[in-house]
C-alpha cells in the first residue's frame, strides 16, 4: 500500500510512515484520525485543516489484521461481521478503509493503558450493541449541529 500515515504522538511531532510500518503496533483502542475534503466558499475542493473522521482500532481473536470500528455514511467497504456493505456503525478492515478513503493523511493516537479482559469485553459488548443502530439522516445531523451551536457555551 503506497499510502502514508502521519503518526502523531501528542499531535505535535509528525513522522511519515507507511501502513506496513505501523500495522503490527496497532492495538485495540488506538484511534485513527482522518483528514477529509471540503468545499471552500468559492466552491473549490480543499483538504480540511482539521480531522474530519475517526475510528478505533479493534483486534479480533483469530484475525491477524487490524479492523476499524467507525460510524460513517460511507458504505464502500464490506463490514466484516455482516459480510456486506453498510453505512452507520461498522467494523471494516483498516487497510481497506485507508485504501478507499479520499485523502491520504492520517494520524494515530496510541492508547497508553493496559488493555485488560474486562475492558475488551465491555468494548465488544458495546460494538455488538451499536452495530445494528442506523446512521442518522442529513436532517437529523443538521438539527443536532444547530441545537448544539445554539445551546453551547461561547
Amino acid at each position: 500500500m503506497g499510502k502514508y500515515i502521519f503518526e502523531c504522538s501528542g499531535f505535535k511531532d509528525e513522522i511519515v510512515k507507511t501502513y506496513k510500518d505501523i500495522e503490527a503496533q496497532l492495538q485495540t483502542g488506538d484511534i485513527i484520525l482522518f483528514k477529509g475534503l471540503y468545499y471552500n466558499n468559492r466552491g473549490e475542493k480543499s483538504v480540511a485543516s482539521d480531522w474530519t473522521h475517526l475510528g478505533m482500532i479493534v483486534r479480533m481473536p483469530g484475525n491477524p489484521s487490524p479492523l476499524l470500528w467507525e460510524s460513517t455514511p460511507l458504505d464502500n467497504v464490506p463490514d466484516t461481521e455482516l459480510g456486506k456493505k453498510k453505512s452507520a456503525a461498522q467494523l471494516v478492515p483498516l487497510n481497506e478503509r485507508l485504501r478507499t478513503y479520499e485523502i491520504e493523511i492520517y494520524a494515530i493516537r496510541f492508547l497508553k493503558v493496559v488493555r485488560d479482559a474486562g475492558m475488551i469485553k465491555n468494548l465488544f459488548n458495546f460494538i455488538y450493541h451499536a452495530h445494528v443502530l442506523p446512521f442518522p439522516n442529513d436532517l437529523q445531523i443538521v438539527t443536532k449541529v444547530a441545537v448544539a451551536k445554539i445551546f453551547s457555551r461561547q
